[in-house]
This record gives structure tokens, C-alpha cells and sequence, in this order.
């Protein structure tokens, strides 16, 4: 891909492929500079992903717990709640 200029409205590189001669925008995230070290570009990806994906599992999670039904749970008593102390 040949890289032509930096959008900073949208903050994406814009690109033409030199095989399909077809545009496309890229995050800053999916592009190795020529000058760049491959190990760091592959760390900085792999932190990204893995960030994202974790993410996307705290707002899953948290998203469950703020709508999880709580008028028909029964309130414990107190036999319960000396039992769960006693346990602990």
C-alpha cells in the first residue's frame, strides 16, 4: 500500500493499493511505517487488541449487573446472614 496523507478530521491514514489501485483509510493501529521496528509495531497491536477485548468485557459485564432483576430476589434474614458470617 501506498500511503498518500494523514486526515486529521477523521484521524486515519489514507492509502491506494498498488495491486487493486482501490483507496481505503486506516487507523494509525493497523500501519508499519518502513523506518519502524516490526517487534514494537507488533506489541503496540497486541496490547491494543488485548485491551480491546477486555474492554468489551467490562462493558458486557458491567451492562449484565445494571440490568440483572433485582424486585424478585427475597431479602436474606438473619439466620442466613449469622451463617454467611460464621463461614467467614
Amino acid at each position: 500500500m501506498r500511503l498518500f496523507k494523514y486526515l486529521p478530521k477523521s484521524q486515519r491514514f489514507e492509502g491506494v493499493w498498488e495491486v487493486t489501485k482501490q483507496k481505503e483509510r486506516l487507523p494509525r493501529i493497523k500501519i508499519i511505517f518502513d523506518e519502524e521496528d516490526p517487534k514494537k509495531f507488533v506489541e503496540r497491536f497486541k496490547s491494543a487488541y488485548q485491551n480491546r477485548i477486555y474492554a468489551d468485557a467490562l462493558i458486557k459485564y458491567n451492562y449484565y449487573i445494571e440490568n440483572m432483576p433485582k424486585h424478585q430476589i427475597p431479602e436474606i434474614d438473619n439466620f442466613q446472614v449469622q451463617r454467611i458470617l460464621a463461614m467467614t
